[in-house]
């Protein structure tokens, strides 16, 4: 939704699922959706009509800490198997996780007298 300039795009998310509308009324036709979708589930000759139609629906993998959308299935089984190991984490959450991580490591010693 964010390659979208005339925000002709909109999510809408039930649980783990999403489903992406389109409304062709506020196309640019400037291709970006189809482009750039880590699905391929944006196709152009789909998008034909001028109000909001549904362009796909697919299962989301959630963040284990907040719940926010981490990325869909299909999009995590393309990585590999090395970056699949682990919790599911948003990138606010991963930020927080590494940050805690080096706290371990730089928090103050207890001083010697």
């Amino acid at each position: 939704m964010e390659n979208c300039p005339a925000q002709a795009l909109r999510a809408t998310r039930e649980g783990e699922r999403v489903t992406i509308s389109h409304n062709l009324a506020r196309c640019a036709r400037c291709g970006l959706c189809w482009r750039n979708c880590p699905e391929g589930a944006i196709l152009l000759e789909d998008l034909t009509e001028g109000r909001w139609v549904e362009a796909a629906t697919f299962k989301v993998v959630l963040c284990s800490r907040c719940g926010a959308v981490v990325a869909s299935e299909v999009q995590i089984q393309k990585l590999p198997e090395e970056d699949r190991k682990g919790e599911p984490l948003c990138e606010r959450c991963r930020r927080l996780v590494e940050g805690e991580r080096w706290a371990q490591w730089v928090r103050p010693k207890e001083v010697l007298r």
